[in-house]
Order: structure tokens, then sequence, then C-alpha cells
């Protein structure tokens, strides 16, 4: 089951759980706009009380049930509380609160528009709860990344055409392990460098002399037709990215961060014309040697 623009990553704007009361005999059904597709959203309806019966309706008219819904390109699957935790599904990134989380992953090229979500009681004869919220995969990585120990996130850092005084920091310890970091800019032309503690500048150009891996890398990630490991190589990269469309510039640390201290990203957007943003996240090794 397992998007970003300029605006996406200043908003901050919440995503919206819409709540009703399902009583016995009266089936209810909540409307939830789903915006054009990039990667990775899904709806999380969490029930409470007696089994309800789900249904999703398309905004072509198309009826979709758990029965039918992966053939038609949207998986579907339902978890108990307890489940979630067992499988070390990442805390507070769901609606909160008991009962049973129906996931329904929206596809990349799917339908935009209003999307009908309707709640059957069934033969119960008590009421039951329901919560029904479109999550961003964004915000969904976000709050993943958030819970794991040791990683360390910026906030978004505007960035002046032209300019060349952004910077954004990061105090690490040494480690013995690969370690990663990287670092997403909006606009593809702005260029970064990365200044260690002894004041060593380092780009992609002179990467490998100081000791670390330098890619230029896309996201959302996409895989070679026929390649063998594509699943494999998609899901590493959307567990280590941060979830902004672009070109990122991705660095691994090779056996671990050698110098404990201050390392400065500097941000150089000569022959910009436009603002943009830029976000950077460091992975440790505890979480890169185990992922």
């Amino acid at each position: 089951m397992i998007s970003l623009s300029l605006v996406g990553m200043l908003r901050g704007q919440p995503e919206v759980t819409k709540h009703v009361v399902v009583e016995p005999g009266e089936p209810q059904e909540v409307v939830v706009h789903v915006p054009p597709r990039q990667i990775g959203d899904f709806l999380d309806i969490l029930t409470t009380g007696p089994k309800l019966n789900i249904t999703l309706i398309l905004p072509d008219g198309q009826s979709l049930t758990q029965t039918n819904a992966e053939k038609l390109g949207y998986p579907w699957d339902v978890y108990s509380k307890s489940r979630l935790e067992e499988m070390g599904f990442p805390p507070d990134t769901l609606i909160s609160g008991p009962g049973e989380h129906t996931l329904i992953s929206i596809p990349e090229e799917a339908q935009s528009g209003d999307y009908r979500v309707g709640i059957d009681p069934g033969k119960a004869d008590t009421a039951s709860q329901a919560g029904i919220q479109l999550i961003s995969f964004e915000t969904f990585a976000m709050k993943a990344f958030s819970s794991i120990p040791g990683v360390k996130v910026t906030k978004p850092v505007r960035v002046r055409p032209g300019s060349t005084n952004t910077t954004l920091e990061f105090t690490l310890a040494e480690s013995t392990g690969n370690a990663e970091l990287d670092i997403a800019p909006t606009d593809p032309r702005v260029k970064v460098s990365l200044r260690f503690p002894d004041g060593t500048r380092v780009s992609k150009n002179n990467a490998q002399a100081a000791g670390i891996s330098w890619e230029a890398t896309e996201w959302p990630p996409r895989a070679n037709p026929g390649d063998e490991w594509a699943g494999l190589g998609e899901l590493f990269a959307l567990a280590s990215m941060l979830p902004i469309r672009g070109t990122h510039q991705f660095i691994t640390f090779t056996g671990g961060v050698q110098q404990r201290g201050r390392y400065v990203i500097e941000v150089d957007a000569r022959g910009v014309d436009r603002p943009s943003a830029i976000r950077a996240m460091f992975l440790p090794s505890t979480y890169v040697n185990g992922n």
C-alpha cells in the first residue's frame, strides 16, 4: 500500500476525517473528494460496533466492494488495530480510535472527483460509528518517518530566485553502518553542496573522494520495464526518500558518518527565476541497515 509542489510543501493543510453515526436500518453515504492522482493515496474507513457493509462508488458510478475492488485496481484490505500493531504499522498514521480499519488504495491513474462511501448497517440492531478520511501518501510517509528513532527531517525552507544564502543543517553523531541523506529541492535547477564539520565542501562532482556516494534520484520511483527487482527497488525508494516529486540529491555515508558535528546543506539558486523550496531528511544507520 503503500507528491508535492511548492504550495503542497508549504501549506501544511490538514486532512479532514468525516464522522457519521450509523443507526439500525439507516444506511449512510459520505462523499470524499479525490483530487487528480499522484501516488499512494488511500482511504481509511474506521468502523466501530456491529459489522458494517462498505461500498465505494467511483465518480463514473462504478460500484466497488471488497469482493471486486482488487480486480478493478483498487487494493482493499481490512485490519484490526491489534493486527496493525503486530505488522509494525507506524502509529498515528491512520484515523485514531478503536475499531476496524478498511484501507482502500487509490491507483495513480484513477479518476478524480467525488467518491461516495456507502455504509450499510445490514441487520444490526444497535448503532455504529464510522470515520472516513482520504490520506495522502506524503502525510502518511511524513508521520511514519517522524516515528522512527534517529530519523531527522527539516522543515520546508523557501528558496528565493538567485539566492545563495539558504541553508539546512543537521547535527550528526558518528556511526559505523551506512547512513543516508535525502535532499529534495522542488526546482531541479537548484544546486546543493554539503559542508562537513571540518569545513570540507562536497558536491556530486567530488563526493567519491570524500568517501560518500551521491546520486540524482527521481521521486516517485519508476522501475524499468522487465527489471527483476522493480518492485523491491520502488519499495526501497518509498521507504528512503521524502515524498516530494522531482529530482532528489541522495547521499549515502558509506560505512557510516565519519565526522561528528554540524553538517550544512548549502543551496545555490543562481540562474533560477522563480521561488522554490527545499527539504531534507537524514536516515541513521540503525534504520538503513535494518530497512
